[in-house]
Order: C-alpha cells, then structure tokens, then sequence
C-alpha cells in the first residue's frame, strides 16, 4: 500500500496523471475507505478534465463512507468537489489556478499542503 501511496502521489506530482491514476486505483481497490485516496483520485480526474468521473468517486465516496462509518467525507473532500463542481473545462494555465483554489481550500491541512508543494509550479503553453 505504502508503494502505492508513494508512487500516486510522485506521478501526480509530475503531472503524468494518468500514471498517478493507475496507483490511486490500486490503493481504491486494497483500501476503498481510504478517503484520502478518494480525494487523490478526484483531483486527477478533475485535471484531467473529467469532471463527471470526479464527481462520480465523490458521491461513490459518501456513499460508502456512510454505509460503512455512518460518517460524512471530510471538508476538505467535500471542498474539493464543490471546487469541481464550479469549474469550467481546463484550458492552457488553468492548472495553476486550479491549485491554488485547492490549497486556499485546505488551510489547517499541513499533510495535503506538505503533498501538493511537490507540484512543479509552471504553466505549460
């Protein structure tokens, strides 16, 4: 799992999102709960464009997470989607702002903060 985690999150990093998406589905499969792997694999496919398929996982996530802890997701999960929701297809730049908006999102979340200052921080024309 550890592998998996580590591997999502340097391809994601990297901006090779689809190889990210392959670790993130990894760590869904051995782990379905793993809310923080929902989260992951959310903003992926929101990079990617994938609004619906974002969208979708967070409702797969409430789903379960309240049949199995009768919990809610995180703000934090729930900010994200919000955020996915009100977003307009990607163009050249976006990605920056994209990120930004996240990371305004997570004030207080030293752990996520700490992974997504791994994003290199330029805008591919």
């Amino acid at each position: 799992m550890a592998a998996n985690i580590y591997l999502g999150n340097y391809y994601e990093c990297r901006e090779e999102l689809r190889h990210a998406l392959t670790y993130v589905e990894k760590q869904l499969m051995m782990e379905p709960w793993r809310e923080e792997s929902h989260l992951q694999a959310m903003r992926i496919y929101a990079l990617m464009g994938e609004r619906t398929k974002a969208l979708s996982l967070y409702q797969s996530c409430e789903e379960l997470l309240k049949k199995e802890f009768n919990v809610a997701p995180t703000h934090e999960t729930r900010k994200l989607a919000e955020l996915i929701r009100e977003m307009r297809p990607f163009h050249k730049g976006r990605f920056i702002r994209f990120l930004s908006l996240v990371l305004n999102s997570l004030a207080g979340r030293k752990k996520s903060v700490r992974l997504l200052s791994f994003y290199p921080m330029r805008i591919k024309d």
